[in-house]
């Protein structure tokens, strides 16, 4: 039976890859590097330290993670000022909905200040009883440490879960953690996702008898 519904941040509540995407571009533009589109995809669902660390690594950057992870913050939060930030289509509402019934947790691979900021910004702070952030973990996303995490401090079993994720990290996450999962195909593709226990193209499509189905 199912207990909790774990939502990643990041491509599923709210629309922020592009922004994301355009900020890690500015950083590394600035120290000269271009990116190839399939190193961009591999870095999508990754926190800021996973993905610099690979780029300081790969391209022996002078500055530490730490720096580069400050500097792509502020250039983010920049750019939500000047190009604003939106919740995804039917993401209120069902986040409403399923609070009634189920305990709800987020689960993202973002900073505890880019949360902090998206729960006040939609009014959403109610409605979660986990927050689990980059600084809570030590291994990020696609390691299954972030949703083990988070189901011990929800008190239930992994098989009681569903994470509603929308990149294959975030998925093989979940999924090695024992998590049911739901992709979104936000971000990626169908046949990328094909993993995940469901795939749908808005997060409206998931119900209760969609919930019922998946934790039978």
């Amino acid at each position: 039976m199912i207990k909790a519904i774990i939502f990643d941040m990041d491509g599923v509540i709210i629309n922020s890859e592009p922004l994301h995407d355009e900020s890690t571009d500015i950083i590394l533009k600035n120290s000269g590097i271009i990116v190839s589109e399939k190193d961009r995809r591999e870095f999508l669902g990754l926190n800021d330290k996973e993905i610099f660390k690979r780029v300081i690594k790969e391209y022996k950057l002078k500055k530490t993670t730490k720096e580069l992870t400050k500097e792509r913050e502020q250039i983010y939060f920049d750019l939500v000022d000047k190009k604003g930030l939106q919740l995804f289509p039917g993401v209120l509402e069902t986040i409403q909905r399923f609070s009634k019934r189920y305990q709800l947790a987020i689960t993202t691979s973002a900073e505890k200040t880019k949360l902090e900021f998206t729960l006040k910004k939609f009014n959403l702070k109610q409605y979660f009883s986990v927050l689990i952030t980059a600084e809570d973990i030590t291994k990020g996303k696609p390691d299954p440490e972030p949703y083990c995490k988070t189901i011990k401090k929800l008190n239930i079993k992994a098989r009681e879960a569903i994470a509603i994720e929308d990149s294959v990290n975030g998925m093989r996450s979940a999924l090695d953690a024992g998590c049911y999962c739901i992709a979104i195909t936000n971000t990626f593709s169908a046949k990328e996702l094909k993993g995940a226990d469901l795939i749908v193209n808005n997060i409206s499509e998931i119900n209760e008898s969609v919930l019922a189905l998946i934790g039978m």
